[in-house]
């Protein structure tokens, strides 16, 4: 879209795709303020200063670059837009001359790129917490099995210390081997840089 303003903020210009842009027609826009016609209500003052102070210094923040700005469409609704601005002078009098374009689609597609990111980042998330849990499990479960057989070899009327002793040994194993787990898990989810040991 374009969009024409003179020095004193009227609309001297409006090209058909602003007409369809905004919702008002060429006739509807040409000879109204601009601030009042497509510039949220919070940001005219900062329009109107802005202007003021191009008209008296020649320093304009945001002429000659690309900025993203809320507008206002007929409706009264907001919407992002991506919006250059240039100076025209003509003798003593100036045009500002605003290339505008709707950037909600874009806007919206960033946003679901992030929200599908999300997503598949707590799928991953949750993945990896189930193969943990497999992983922890395993020796965990081995753990109490090997102990109820030792405590049925006590219990029996003539324990023998080897097979007790080495019913002992594979608890041991399989602790150690949940511990390995859980340190590797550890090392995962730590987001601290290591610490040095002092000399």
């Amino acid at each position: 879209a374009v969009v024409v303003m003179k020095s004193d903020g009227v609309v001297a210009d409006w090209n058909d795709r602003a007409a369809g842009v905004f919702g008002w027609s060429r006739d509807e826009a040409v000879g109204r303020t601009m601030a009042d016609l497509i510039i949220p209500e919070r940001y005219r003052e900062a329009h109107r200063h802005g202007l003021q102070r191009y008209l008296e210094t020649g320093i304009g923040s945001v002429l000659g670059t690309r900025i993203e700005v809320a507008r206002l469409r007929k409706n009264g609704k907001e919407f992002p837009v991506e919006l250059s601005i240039s100076p025209v002078r003509d003798g003593k009098s100036v045009l500002f001359v605003g290339c505008l374009r709707d950037i909600s689609e874009r806007n919206a597609l960033r946003l679901a790129r992030g929200e599908v990111s999300r997503v598949t980042q707590r799928m991953a998330m949750g993945e990896m917490a189930a193969a943990i849990v497999r992983e922890i499990s395993q020796p965990l479960e081995a753990v109490a099995a090997n102990a109820n057989a030792g405590l049925r070899r006590l219990a029996g009327s003539a324990p023998g210390l080897d097979k007790v002793s080495a019913v002992l040994q594979r608890i041991v194993n399989d602790s150690q081997r949940a511990n390995e787990v859980i340190d590797k898990i550890r090392l995962i989810f730590n987001t601290d840089p290591p610490t040095k040991e002092p000399l």
